[in-house]
């Protein structure tokens, strides 16, 4: 689940402090248990649950990139400690992570980062309820809002100037465009409607039922039409 930034609330901060505490912790339990101490331990693997995310790649790996991404949240506990959100430092910050751990990886290992990691892999993981991609539609979809989000950032605020929200909203269509194209209509279809928040909501229903997507998109489509015609007999 992605964090929601509160920039007036210093969530970077006691983010990243809350980070240290915990492995301040663990390092004293490890002690106290006369195991090995660091994440070169085996045991320390089973205590930090973010490890498990990058159990694809060899323990020294794993080591150097969450060292990398604490020292990013350092960084963005000083960029936002003022309570001041400047999103081009972040987003600056953010890609010089990035492109640290990828010259730590593979390019295999680093594709597999960054379908873990990145914002684009977890908006397709957790805003396109009952799209169900196969392996190739998600690679292609995942290929292009990729593209986006690199062109604008994780943390680009659309409505920050005119000019700015223009840019956004033309290239976001152009991305569309291209997810249509390679999705087919139909498919295209499926994957606008699992962005809407109440087939969302329909579909959690649903699926609390132990019933399939088909019968949400079923009663999606049923209440579509009758606030559609709802509308009409109002005018």
């Amino acid at each position: 689940m992605e964090s929601q930034f509160h920039p007036r609330h210093g969530y970077y901060k006691e983010n990243a402090d809350a980070m240290k505490a915990l492995d301040t912790e663990r390092e004293e339990l490890l002690r106290e248990l006369g195991i090995k101490s660091s994440l070169e331990s085996p045991v320390s693997q089973l205590i930090n649950p973010l490890e498990q995310k990058f159990s694809f790649l060899p323990e020294k790996k794993q080591i150097a990139v969450m060292k990398a991404m604490q020292d990013m949240q350092t960084l963005m506990a000083e960029l936002s400690e003022d309570g001041d959100f400047d999103t081009k430092m972040i987003t600056q910050a953010h890609r010089e992570m990035e492109n640290t751990i990828k010259s730590m990886l593979s390019e295999e290992e680093f594709q597999n980062y960054l379908f873990r990691m990145s914002k684009s892999a977890n908006t397709m993981r957790t805003r396109l309820t009952g799209f169900e991609p196969s392996k190739e539609e998600f690679l292609d979809v995942f290929k292009l809002r990729r593209e986006f989000d690199d062109e604008f950032g994780s943390f680009f605020i659309p409505n920050t100037s005119n000019q700015d929200r223009d840019e956004y909203n033309a290239s976001k269509e152009a991305m569309n465009d291209q997810i249509r194209e390679v999705l087919g209509e139909q498919r295209f279809t499926d994957y606008e409607r699992a962005q809407d928040y109440k087939f969302q909501s329909v579909h959690r229903t649903i699926k609390q039922a132990d019933l399939i997507t088909e019968h949400a998109v079923q009663v999606y489509d049923i209440q579509n039409a009758a606030e559609g015609s709802a509308g009409e007999f109002t005018r």
